[in-house]
């Protein structure tokens, strides 16, 4: 059977496992790719027992069976020298002995299990159920150790004393694995030199007196506080992918995003990411790195500058020195382009007011919060000045300080021109807006019953039926519907000026359809005034007349969004927490699970779902044998049977109806018949389309896709019209 890695012929499915996990150190994950090369066949799998299962029935004349005749001690030498080869294969000199050979596979045993430990940590386990599971396994090993040990000897004459003898000393000397894992001080040492772990760095920021209550004589004591917040070095944190990893990774640390939260629970967290990076791998939360973490109340007590000061001063450092890359030897430099976040950790993190009750509440302008009149942002460092020259003064047009990050080189608060869709649209806009319409829905056509009928009974289709919307709040006080981000009158128009406005946030954008976009939201906040003179416009609806601005200055702001840091929060929701030193916990439990991740980076993700071996030959490239699946997961998102956009052909988008999927040497082809699409329906904001009625075929590597991702057909509530409708998500332009 022979290797896929580096075509190593090798004498049944049992060696060629092992051959995997000595040689190439391959180990159970999420991220394990095996790939059949028996005949021809390229089927993948994501497990050693799933890959030993179909080499033993798909290919059974090359499997283990054909060996099961041959002696014990021929194949044992076999083995031994189909390693030794194997060794050599990948640079090792001259033979390789059986010892050697024996430490590798020992080495290769540790860290599968430590791997298994990690899986548990990064699930949230605490230190006594780890600690139970390693000691449990501990004596689970022993035992079979000790079986194993019986029934060697079992096979041997009573006579044989020397070959016992050394049965069973080698045997007393096989590391039980499990031991080198039984304390958690054993567990840090081997994670640190395994996956080169980056521990964060407590920072203290002051002292402070605080009142405890004494256990004994139950009064309150005035104790000594120091407080502290988590730093992580974004040197370090680049560093621990040396040595294989780090060139690919300098390749890349040019510019960076630097993302605020105001709370994860009580603690308020910086992140940042590769800007470099193409936004499908930035997607993945493995590509989201800690920057620090620290108390909520820590806010109050110290200022932001007090708690992004080791962070700039490395940036000045990555600014003029840069980092060295150990394998080309060339400097690669880098800095901050925007900093992101919800509007309250900004303004925090950016030095200006953290209540939008304020007079001046924008960060890009010096409207007054009763007029909402545009203007420019230049005057942002004449404020800073003012201040300066003041001390006295709490705030000037909205700022209260100046931001330690306008010391660095080649960033200044006032180009910061990030915004986020996802507070200011999703969570805010968005709510009220549909929250309104519904209760004039409610009062004029529909009861609450029915409307909630309507709600519930709507098909969402399969990319969307997991953001099924939970009971509305209609008449709460206040401006949402409860939901979360993840979800042909006038009243309508409003709706429906909404979502050319959203679908404008796309990942490719013109300068003209900034110019439109600024239109549609003049438009759109006129209409909304007019229909409900009663309410007022939220800080966050001034905040979309500077998108258009916004977006020609750094470009398409859906790169910005919130959506993907926010899921970056379950980590730290789903950990155990210590109230003893919550914060020092919750960092270093991420950055063994980060060293973990990156341990198995790759920049293949694929998802396999169940298929089989198909003969695919007829179709466009002829490209014989592969995997057809049932579904796939593509950087994170999944293709089934649904519509995708191929192209956009005279302004129109083409669809195509996903009838098969398969993979051939990491090549994901979807497979279907071309939809025809027959216009635009403005009532329902909606692509009106049908079968092609030549019936065409389509197929096309899902990297070629005009866009992305999937989408639902839709179909007219509650008539007999088979009208099918897709509905964008952003505009269609043709490249």
């Amino acid at each position: 059977m022979k290797c896929f890695v580096c075509q190593a012929e090798l004498l049944g499915s049992k060696l060629l496992i092992r051959h995997f996990r000595l040689v190439h150190g391959f180990v159970p994950g999420k991220n394990l790719r095996l790939q059949c090369v028996e005949a021809g066949c390229s089927s993948v799998f994501g497990t050693f027992s799933g890959f030993r299962k179909h080499l033993n029935t798909k290919h059974a004349e090359q499997s283990d069976q054909n060996f099961d005749t041959t002696d014990n001690r021929e194949t044992a030498e076999s083995e031994g020298q189909i390693c030794a080869q194997s060794f050599d294969q990948i640079g090792s000199v001259g033979e390789v002995a059986t010892t050697s050979v024996l430490l590798k596979s020992n080495k290769s045993t540790l860290d599968m299990c430590a791997s298994a430990v990690a899986q548990l940590k990064v699930a949230g386990l605490s230190q006594s159920a780890i600690s139970g599971f390693v000691s449990s396994m501990e004596e689970v090993v022993f035992e079979i150790q000790s079986q194993a040990k019986d029934a060697a000897l079992l096979c041997l004459s009573p006579n044989d004393i020397a070959t016992k003898r050394k049965i069973e000393s080698s045997i007393e000397h096989l590391k039980n694995p499990f031991t080198l894992l039984n304390s958690e001080a054993k567990r840090k040492r081997h994670f640190s030199e395994k996956w080169l772990t980056v521990e964060p760095t407590q920072i203290v920021l002051g002292t402070r007196f605080d009142s405890r209550r004494n256990k004994t004589t139950g009064t309150f004591d005035q104790v000594v506080v120091t407080d502290k917040f988590a730093y992580i070095p974004i040197f370090r944190n680049t560093k621990k992918k040396m040595p294989y990893k780090f060139s690919y990774f300098m390749t890349i640390l040019r510019r960076l995003i630097l993302w605020v939260q105001k709370k994860v629970y009580t603690n308020w967290v910086l992140y940042f990411t590769l800007r470099n990076f193409n936004p499908m791998f930035n997607s993945s939360l493995d590509n989201i790195h800690l920057c620090a973490l620290f108390h909520a109340q820590d806010i109050r007590r110290y200022v932001f500058n007090s708690i992004i000061e080791p962070l700039v001063n490395d940036l000045k450092v990555l600014e003029i020195e840069g980092i060295k890359n150990p394998v080309s030897g060339s400097c690669v430099r880098g800095t901050i382009v925007q900093v992101t976040g919800d509007n309250l950790g900004l303004h925090g993190l950016l030095g200006f007011v953290e209540t939008f009750g304020a007079q001046y509440c924008c960060r890009f302008c010096v409207l007054e919060k009763d007029c909402f009149q545009f203007v420019t942002t230049e005057m942002h460092a004449l404020h800073c000045k003012r201040l300066q020259d003041d001390p006295t003064l709490p705030h000037f047009y909205g700022v209260k300080r100046v931001c330690l990050l306008n010391t660095l080189k080649y960033f200044n608060t006032a180009d910061n021109f990030a915004v986020d869709i996802m507070h200011d649209i999703l969570e805010g806009v968005a709510q009220l807006e549909v929250k309104l319409v519904l209760q004039y829905i409610q009062h004029n056509f529909l009861s609450v019953d029915d409307l909630a009928g309507r709600i519930h009974a709507f098909d969402y289709g399969y990319n969307q039926q997991r953001n099924r919307p939970p009971m509305v709040k209609l008449f709460g006080g206040s401006n949402d519907l409860g939901l979360t981000a993840i979800q042909d009158d006038k009243h309508w128009y409003l709706l429906l000026l909404f979502l050319q406005i959203v679908n404008i946030f796309s990942p490719a954008l013109t300068e003209g359809m900034t110019i439109y976009l600024k239109h549609l939201i003049i438009e759109h906040h006129q209409l909304f005034k007019k229909l409900f003179p009663e309410k007022n416009l939220l800080p966050k609806h001034h905040i979309m007349i500077h998108y258009p601005q916004c977006i020609r200055k750094i470009g398409p702001i859906l790169h910005m969004w919130c959506m993907r840091y926010e899921a970056k929060h379950k980590f730290f929701k789903t950990q155990l927490k210590s109230f003893k030193n919550i914060i020092k916990m919750l960092a270093k439990k991420h950055q063994s699970c980060m060293a973990m991740y990156w341990e198995y980076f790759s920049q293949y993700r694929l998802t396999l779902g169940p298929g089989k071996m198909v003969e695919l030959s007829g179709l466009k490239g002829g490209i014989g044998m592969a995997s057809k699946l049932g579904w796939i997961k593509h950087h994170g998102t999944e293709y089934r049977p649904d519509f995708i956009c191929t192209e956009v052909a005279c302004e129109m988008p083409v669809f195509c109806k996903i009838k098969t999927i398969a993979v051939k040497d990491e090549n994901v082809l979807l497979c279907g018949t071309l939809m025809e699409t027959l216009c635009f329906d403005d009532h329902y904001h909606a692509f009106t389309v049908r079968l092609h009625p030549d019936r065409l075929s389509k197929v096309v590597n899902v990297n070629e896709l005009c866009y992305f991702k999937p989408f639902d057909v839709q179909m007219k509530y509650g008539t007999t019209d088979s009208a099918m409708h897709i509905v964008p998500y952003c505009h269609f332009m043709q490249m």
